[in-house]
């Protein structure tokens, strides 16, 4: 029941106090061409009235549909984001492993061609020809380690700046799906 329903019945009551203020009996009260209209018309009036009542409760629903959408794709935003950054610092992560492993590698391979080039010294004096070729492949195997090993760092190096550049540009195309989603908004 809406407040227009006792607000109504004690108009009626009112009415009848103030035209017959000692007996307020109904059959007192004068039926005028306005008071006829007005019954007429109250049904319609009603019926207006709730229709009002319906639509601004639809509204409400679609507006609160709307806020519900509009959270849904900011919380998507924001997992898709957190999924990327993962996957980056994942990456990253990867790559300072492999670049660990690669320093590594370097030590090894410098620690191999100052062993060779000490056994070479020592073949050379000693004027042993078998060392001195052990030597010497010894120092082919540390060159080739470091030579492979600087290949892997510069991939290492690029694969950062592909990484860096994506984060880049994921973020700009963050910031355009935010852009386009409150133009639409």
């Amino acid at each position: 029941m809406s407040v227009d329903t006792p607000n109504g019945l004690l108009s009626a009551k009112d009415a009848l106090a103030f035209h017959d203020p000692e007996r307020q009996l109904p059959s007192s009260l004068p039926i005028t061409k306005s008071l006829l209209q007005s019954c007429r018309s109250a049904y319609t009036t009603y019926q207006a009235r709730i229709e009002r009542e319906k639509e601004k409760i639809r509204q409400d629903q679609a507006e609160k549909a709307e806020e519900q959408e509009k959270k849904r794709k900011q919380k998507r935003l924001e997992e898709e984001r957190a999924a990327e950054s993962k996957d980056r610092k994942a990456k990253e992560s990867k790559l300072n492993k492999e670049e660990a492993t690669a320093q590594e590698d370097l030590k090894i391979g410098n620690a191999i061609i100052a062993e060779a080039n000490t056994k070479l010294a020592n073949a050379i004096q000693k004027k042993d020809m078998q060392q001195v070729s052990v030597a010497q492949m010894m120092l082919e195997q540390g060159q080739k380690k470091i030579m492979d090993t600087t290949k892997h760092l510069e991939s290492i190096g690029e694969q950062r700046k592909k990484l860096a550049q994506g984060s880049v540009s994921a973020s700009d195309q963050h910031k355009d799906k935010k852009q386009k989603t409150q133009q639409t908004l």
